[in-house]
């Protein structure tokens, strides 16, 4: 769904561009506002990401595409994501269990994500105890 809602978004910035251009060189927007012509570009924008996003519902994810056949024969895929620091943790989790089989390794860009998750995990403990309750979920 991302996959295609990204497809759609960056098609909706052709197009939105592209009914600004017109307006632009038709010469209309000067005559009648430019207001109609951004809130149609606007409208152009949301409604491809909102349809790309719709058809990317109904499409297989591309990243699990690979795991297809496994899951048709019944097998289970379980995913793991972590950092560099914690990858030595893993390996010796994997090591223990013989029977798991690593099925690939996909590098991926939410280490900005991790990060900002571990950071407004921090301020919201810090921000409990400043208030004097005690953190509950740990």
């Amino acid at each position: 769904m991302v996959h295609l809602g990204e497809i759609g978004a960056a098609l909706g910035v052709v197009i939105a561009a592209l009914i600004l251009s017109v307006a632009h060189f038709s010469g209309i927007a000067a005559e009648v506002s430019w207001v109609p012509f951004i809130f149609l570009a606007i409208i152009g924008f949301g409604f491809t990401t909102w349809e790309a996003g719709f058809i990317g519902i109904h499409a297989p994810n591309v990243h699990f595409a690979r795991f297809e056949k496994a899951l048709a024969k019944g097998r289970h895929v379980l995913f793991v994501e972590t950092d560099p620091a914690d990858e030595k943790s893993l390996k010796k989790i994997v090591k223990s269990h013989p029977e798991l089989e690593r099925a690939g390794i996909e590098v991926t860009h939410t280490g900005a994500l991790m990060a900002l998750l571990r950071n407004w995990e921090k301020f919201r403990n810090w921000a409990l105890i400043f208030q004097g309750r005690p953190n509950r979920q740990q």
